[in-house]
């Protein structure tokens, strides 16, 4: 899942990263097992970048997403996964 940053400020009030509406093409999550996902229930919002400007898209905050890498940083054996988690 590609996201984005769209709001740039020092503390922002609300979702500072959303869905650009593309998937990355990995293979690493077809085998994992359906009890490792969560539901996380994104707040949506209308897209401010990426292919879906203007309509509604998933919206996340900085904090939250840092959550999501450490869990699946913790779990990265069990999952088989290879895990990276890049910087912008």
């Amino acid at each position: 899942m590609n996201i984005a940053l769209c709001d740039t400020s020092q503390q922002p009030d609300g979702p500072d990263w959303e869905w650009t509406g593309n998937f990355k093409n990995s293979a690493s999550f077809r085998e994992a097992e359906g009890c490792w996902f969560n539901v996380i229930d994104p707040t949506i919002l209308l897209a401010l970048k990426g292919q879906n400007i203007g309509a509604s898209t998933y919206s996340f905050e900085t904090a939250d997403l840092c959550v999501f890498a450490g869990l699946l940083y913790e779990h990265k054996e069990v999952l088989a996964l290879s895990v990276k988690v890049m910087q912008t």
